[in-house]
């Protein structure tokens, strides 16, 4: 079974996508909402993959936590973001083993980019 950890800041999105995900039969791990909750419980709990929201609460970014967690860690993370720009930025294309997606994406296409991810 695959084991997902979902960083969203956002409560209402996070929890749709964790009911969504958890439909496919996916195991979704404690919801982090900032940086350094996210890098703790990729850490605590070593996810299969990690779905990151791009712009966080607090100082640091879901680009500042996925490059802390490839330090540790090599688990794909797909990002969602819903601004436009750092899908086409170079910021998020530098990071090795990862995927940007759309807010908010189409069901089939998340399930599909996740399974992809693991299955590399």
């Amino acid at each position: 079974m695959i084991k997902l950890l979902i960083v969203e800041d956002e409560f209402i999105i996070a929890f749709a996508l964790k009911v969504r995900l958890e439909e496919y039969g996916f195991t979704v791990l404690p919801i982090a909402a900032t940086a350094s909750d996210a890098v703790q419980l990729a850490i605590h709990h070593n996810p299969d993959i990690i779905l990151m929201d791009v712009m966080l609460k607090g100082s640091l970014t879901g680009v500042d936590a996925a490059r802390q967690i490839y330090e540790l860690k090599n688990i794909p993370i797909i990002f969602l973001t819903g601004n436009r720009h750092y899908i086409d930025g170079m910021q998020l294309k530098e990071l090795q083993n990862c995927k940007i997606l759309s807010k908010p994406p189409s069901e089939l296409e998340l399930i599909d980019e996740i399974k992809r991810c693991v299955e590399f």
